[in-house]
């Protein structure tokens, strides 16, 4: 019996070979191509634009080469009777049939559901009872000083020395340090900040990240010093707790040779890389804004903020509309209001597709140089020049692409770059992408609202042309992903419901090699206690065994990409700075490419 298969051939011609392989022990191939002038012909090329223009997301489903197969064989039989289908017809079939596809795997989504259903009512109500008798518990014993931590915030209580959830940013002005200054000015607009009520608009800013009786808790301090949190950092503490004495022989060269600006953020990144590599300060709130005097009239602020206060887009907003001498308002980040029914429609519709969602996140296993040594906590992290927005516009308004697909194919390109010097380059490899669910009823709050998308980055060499196609694909992929809304509820009701430490283990998500998150900044200039800031970038945490992070942020009409990558990962520091110099060199690749199209 002979099985018949769909191959690519060859993509310049758009031919199809049809693969006969003859289920026998010896496992023989036959090929069998017509000649282009051939009917035959015309209907594989008919069929190659039918399947290709299908998303990887259907694509790469085994079920769905058997429908393949199917209609490869109806089309063959098709030629005996001169019927040849019409390249026209060919993105209506590609709809017709996704959406069937969708609907079929919707169909199956539920039945699992519906099957699993008394059993996920049982343990919904089991830990449902535990998380309420231990909020009893906390008000019995503690009263209001303590409150369970809800949401997704429990979810980054793990705290381990090879991956501590720190949320770094480095913010540049204009001046010299006045730090009673900045005290005053984070008591009045952070710390001390009431809303109309009368309540503290930011309580975890003066409160505990604490264990208690199985799970996380926010827990008032007895006395707050903001004199523990905002301080110059001393000259002992720029070597931090990093025992990489190449780093530290790094920090003393440049503190010496440091006369240009370059050098000068070269200097702030190794000093920064290197009190990253430890731990906030115990028994206080988990924040911190490190000043470190610059050469050159400047003067950085470090920030070290722990992930359970919020995530990038609701402590960006905070510092944006709250601490800054002018407020800014930014556009909301959130999916537009929906009526109750659109709600429930679209909230079963995501849940049909939850099985598969999991099972995606689940079954993610990554292995090669950038994921699978043992990470060693000591961290790594670097900053790119600036990027003009007006350059990155230039490519997406050419190409009908987004800014993000940009960043996000130079990304790829860097990457694949970096493994291609490595042994067994991957063909593949996965990346965790935030999409953020933040409310626009939730926006004077700070809270951990989003979700995990999981994004393919293909690893092969191409042209940036080619790349950014694959990319922007993928990315318009992740956006239309019925599964994110389900996962996002399902990773607030673990985070909530369940124990700290089984939590962790269901959450675990290591699978990825990369997260790489987009943060978009103020357009125009801000100004901090009367200082004028020149720059700002941060740098996303590690979590669990993934070690690379990727970050971008946006400010004054430049990007500034970060990179925070475990020392283990890399043969020697720089190779963490020639990974965003490769990003550079994409980027002027892809507009020399795009303009002289035009």
């Amino acid at each position: 019996m002979a099985v018949h298969s769909l191959l690519p051939l060859n993509h310049d011609t758009h031919a199809w070979a049809i693969w006969n392989s003859t289920l026998e022990t010896n496992g023989s191939l036959t090929w069998d191509l017509p000649p282009p002038g051939d009917e035959k012909y015309q209907i594989l090329w008919s069929a190659e634009r039918l399947f290709s223009g299908w998303p990887d997301y259907v694509s790469s489903d085994r079920g769905i080469l058997t429908v393949a197969i199917a209609l490869a064989v109806v089309l063959l039989r098709a030629s005996n009777t001169k019927t040849i289908p019409s390249p026209s017809c060919i993105p209506v079939l590609q709809k017709v049939l996704t959406s069937m596809y969708l609907v079929c795997k919707a169909i199956l989504g539920l039945a699992i559901l519906t099957v699993s259903f008394p059993l996920a009512v049982v343990i919904i109500l089991f830990f449902g009872l535990l998380s309420l008798a231990v909020s009893a518990v906390y008000f019995l014993r503690w009263g209001h000083t303590v409150t369970k931590a809800e949401g997704m915030d429990a979810m980054w209580g793990l705290e381990v020395e090879e991956s501590r959830p720190i949320i770094t940013a480095c913010v540049t002005l204009k001046g010299t340090a006045d730090i009673e200054k900045i005290r005053e000015s984070v008591l009045q607009k952070i710390v001390f900040a009431q809303n109309d009520s009368g309540a503290y608009k930011y309580p975890k800013f003066s409160q505990e990240f604490v264990s208690l009786v199985g799970y996380k808790a926010w827990r008032d301090v007895d006395v707050f010093d903001i004199a523990n949190h905002i301080y110059v950092l001393k000259e002992s503490e720029k070597n931090g707790f990093s025992s990489d004495m190449s780093s530290q022989k790094l920090i003393s060269k440049s503190k010496e040779e440091a006369e240009e600006e370059e050098e000068e953020e070269e200097r702030i990144n190794r000093i920064i890389s290197n009190i990253s590599s430890g731990p906030l300060p115990a028994s206080c709130p988990p924040w911190q804004m490190l000043v470190i005097p610059r050469k050159d009239a400047r003067y950085a602020l470090v920030l070290r903020l722990h992930h359970a206060l919020g995530d990038g887009i609701a402590l960006v907003r905070t510092c944006l509309e709250s601490l800054v001498d002018e407020p800014l308002h930014l556009p909301k980040f959130s999916f537009p209001r929906l009526t109750l029914l659109q709600r429930v429609l679209l909230g079963t519709w995501s849940t049909c597709f939850l099985p598969y969602g999991l099972l995606s996140v689940l079954t993610s296993r990554d292995n090669n140089a950038l994921h699978g040594p043992q990470l060693s906590g000591i961290k790594v992290m670097k900053t790119s020049r600036a990027i003009p927005l007006t350059l990155l516009k230039e490519v997406k308004n050419s190409t009908f692409t987004t800014i993000n697909d940009v960043l996000m194919s130079c990304l790829s390109a860097a990457i694949s770059k970096f493994l291609q010097k490595r042994p067994r380059c991957p063909s593949n490899i996965l990346m965790a992408v935030p999409v953020t669910f933040q409310s626009p009823d939730s926006m004077t709050s700070i809270r951990n609202q989003f979700s995990a998308a999981i994004v393919s980055m293909n690893m092969a060499r191409r042209t940036p042309d080619q790349r950014l196609y694959d990319t922007m694909k993928q990315m318009l992929y992740m956006k239309r992903d019925p599964t994110l809304l389900a996962l996002y509820w399902t990773l607030r009701g673990v985070s909530s419901l369940l124990p700290s430490a089984l939590a962790e283990i269901v959450l675990k998500g290591d699978g990825v090699t990369l997260v790489a998150s987009n943060v978009p900044g103020p357009l125009t200039p801000i100004t901090l206690w009367k200082d004028k800031v020149i720059d700002i970038a941060f740098w996303i945490p590690h979590r669990s065994h993934v070690g690379l992070g990727i970050s971008f942020l946006s400010y004054q009409g430049n990007v500034k990409v970060g990179i925070n990558i475990d020392r283990a990962l890399v043969e020697n520091p720089e190779e963490a700075k020639q990974i965003l110099d490769n990003m550079e060199l994409e980027l002027q690749k892809l507009h020399k490419s795009v303009t002289s199209q035009l």
